[in-house]
């Protein structure tokens, strides 16, 4: 087994594409650092087991609490790492599809299917295409997918739809499994932009209890870039001197935390991971 090291943290530096933001919490907590090795990993004892209903049974010395505990972590990591991708690459379109019910078969498994052909003829299209995808469970009961699509020019593609709220909707004949919904994202190298598409993503995985435990939250391509994070136990005083006013793009405080929104201080276009000992 790796050695694994437990830390006391309370300031989370994430560098993003156009812009740095540190996160001061108020209350520090201990992150592990550290991987186990895969052999370690596969000789743990399960503590759930899959029967066929919504959630998994606890056995063993585990409870359901144990459960939505670890529910909360993956959801947790989740989002951390959708931010990550999503505000370290350029989007260009906003897109939904989703399954007609009465044509075509619409199990979880089957359109999950249907997505991944769908990803492959994107890919074929545009082999440097950059892909983040949200499934989301429709209030009738079938997935469908929402997706932001970058490094791409899908103009040729695209068949009118209707103007909503002020905005022409296109729909992309290349889905032809159902009903596809396509914005064009406007002014998308301006920061501001970038961020409420991301944000609005994010409220599609808040809504956790309506993808099936233990399946992926999200989809990605494999050519995205993502953010560098640093963890480290500092005081909020000394961070707020560390900070040039002039670099200052947003800031905000609850009782939880600070947040301080900032230029980028590094490459804007380079965003790599480099601490690979963190556990997400």
């Amino acid at each position: 087994m790796t050695k694994r090291i437990t830390k006391l943290i309370n300031t989370s530096k994430n560098q993003f594409k156009d812009f740095a933001e540190i996160v001061f919490y108020k209350e520090p907590f201990e992150v592990t650092y550290g991987k186990m090795d895969k052999k370690t990993v596969a000789q743990r004892p399960r503590k759930f087991v899959n029967d066929g209903g919504d959630l998994p049974t606890p056995i063993g010395d585990a409870t359901y609490n144990d459960l939505f505990e670890s529910i909360k972590r993956s959801n947790r990591r989740a989002k951390d790492n959708f931010y990550g991708y999503g505000l370290c690459n350029r989007w260009d379109y906003f897109c939904t599809f989703t399954v007609s019910i009465n044509d075509f078969e619409s199990t979880d498994e089957a359109t999950k299917y249907y997505w991944k052909l769908f990803k492959k003829k994107l890919q074929y299209r545009f082999p440097d295409i950059k892909i983040l995808a949200v499934p989301e469970r429709h209030k009738k009961g079938n997935l469908h997918f929402h997706a932001l699509l970058g490094n791409c020019n899908l103009d040729n593609l695209l068949a009118f739809g209707i103007v909503k709220y002020g905005k022409q909707i296109y729909n992309l004949p290349l889905w032809d499994k159902g009903f596809s919904t396509v914005v064009k994202i406007e002014n998308p190298n301006v920061i501001e932009t970038q961020l409420k598409a991301v944000a609005y993503f994010v409220k599609y995985l808040a809504k956790e209890d309506r993808i099936t435990y233990n399946q992926k939250k999200y989809y990605r391509t494999n050519n995205l870039d993502f953010k560098t994070k640093e963890l480290s136990l500092s005081s909020l005083n000394s961070i707020e001197k560390s900070i040039n006013k002039d670099d200052i793009l947003f800031t905000k405080e609850t009782n939880q935390l600070v947040v301080f929104r900032v230029k980028a201080f590094t490459n804007p276009s380079i965003c790599a991971i480099t601490d690979t000992e963190l556990p997400w």
